[in-house]
């Protein structure tokens, strides 16, 4: 049974639930990634309007960069 969430705090566009949209062409991977963060910076990125991408892009960007050194 799948359902179609319009979740509008994780995205913007109707999904099946359970299912996040990749950023780019690679598929997400099947484990989740979680942090704990301050108060203050966990309240404001959760008042974003889609702090779910938000936080997947801010983290996919870092790594980038890092990586980029590495090489």
């Amino acid at each position: 049974m799948n359902q179609i969430s319009t979740n509008k705090k994780s995205q913007s566009q109707p999904r099946e639930r359970g299912k996040f949209a990749p950023i780019g062409d690679e598929p997400l991977s099947k484990k989740v990634t979680g942090v704990r963060l301050p108060v203050s910076i966990h309240q404001w990125v959760h008042d974003k309007p889609n702090y779910t991408e938000w936080v997947r892009k801010a983290i996919a960007d870092a790594a980038e960069k890092e990586m980029k050194n590495v090489s």
